[in-house]
């Protein structure tokens, strides 16, 4: 999943874009990076633990407890913080 109101395009070459190892994650001129084939993705999350904005996550099916929530990633000195956010709107935060 990406947020377009997050994304600010890192550049000319977004490490997301980088990192993903499908070669999925494509910038074009305009715009913020989009993913030229979604359901390609296998959720393997390198995209979201790079991204500085928050921009990208993960859509959490039923069948991993998941029920419309989102999981986000952002580096904070050396180790990632990972924001689960619920349809209600709570949020969860693990640090690893």
């Amino acid at each position: 999943m990406i947020d377009a109101q997050r994304c600010r395009r890192c550049g000319e070459q977004p490490r997301c874009a980088d990192v993903c190892p499908g070669n999925l994650l494509v910038l074009p001129e305009r715009g913020h990076i989009i993913s030229r084939e979604p359901d390609d993705c296998w959720d393997c999350g390198a995209c979201i633990k790079v991204c500085p904005q928050q921009a990208l996550a993960v859509s959490l099916p039923p069948e991993a407890g998941g029920q419309g929530s989102t999981l986000r990633a952002k580096q904070i000195a050396g180790k990632i913080r990972w924001t689960l956010e619920h349809p209600d709107g709570r949020l969860e935060t693990i640090e690893l």
